[in-house]
């Protein structure tokens, strides 16, 4: 009783306008779908209503060792650590597997969502903008993390040995090096997360042009009508 008290006072604590807007802005952004509906805090309801089995079901569902991973850090041989986990953590019981549900989000049309509150003593302008994401923790994207992380490495490496190079006057190694660069920044330059990462900036660039001529627009009108 007592954690729940703490969690509905934060969640009353968070009730005001401010609350407000974002509920005015995740509407817009999901729709009809659940991540506009739910908040990871939950409602009043469901935490003034949860109880002990509940939460025991819930873990006993989820909390199971073939969802978990175990991570080792440290100075020490990978090989032996890692004969070392499957001889204390192998877990030859078998675990329901519990299916996953996805939650789409329809596509939105453009809108203009003014809010206006006796609280808000500020102006503010807000402008997002929806795009379809490809999922970021499955295995063929974090072995590309991984990739990029090693190119980036290289990369490094390659120039201080270009450096090098070039002060101790060897010009064949330089050239030789040079070369190498060249093709780890383009394997750099075609990799997906970069491209994504490009593709980001566009569209943020397109954002910043389009109200920097919607702000000029409104200006130019002003100025007309003073004119006359």
């Amino acid at each position: 009783p007592e954690e729940k008290n703490i969690i509905l006072e934060e969640w009353r604590t968070k009730q005001g306008v401010k609350n407000k807007i974002s509920t005015l802005k995740r509407n817009a952004l999901f729709g009809e779908s659940f991540f506009a509906k739910r908040l990871p805090i939950g409602s009043f309801e469901s935490i003034s209503n949860i109880n002990s089995n509940t939460l025991k079901k819930y873990y006993n569902k989820l909390y199971t060792p073939n969802r978990m991973a175990i991570i080792a850090v440290g100075d020490f041989d990978p090989v032996k650590v890692e004969q070392s986990i499957k001889n204390n953590f192998s877990i030859s019981k078998k675990f329901n597997e519990v299916n996953k549900v996805h939650f789409t989000i329809k596509d939105t049309k453009n809108q203009t969502i003014i809010f206006r509150d006796k609280e808000i003593t500020t102006t503010t302008l807000s402008l997002s903008k929806t795009k379809k994401l490809l999922e970021e923790n499955n295995e063929e994207n974090i072995k590309e993390n991984r990739a990029l992380e090693q190119l980036v490495e290289a990369i490094k490496s390659k120039q201080k040995e270009a450096a090098a190079f070039e002060h101790y006057a060897k010009p064949a190694a330089a050239e030789k090096t040079a070369a190498e660069l060249a093709d780890l920044n383009k394997q750099l330059k075609d990799s997906i997360a970069v491209q994504q990462y490009r593709e980001a900036l566009w569209d943020a660039n397109e954002l910043l042009e389009n109200v920097i001529g919607i702000i000029q627009r409104g200006i130019d009108d002003a100025v007309e009508k003073d004119e006359v």
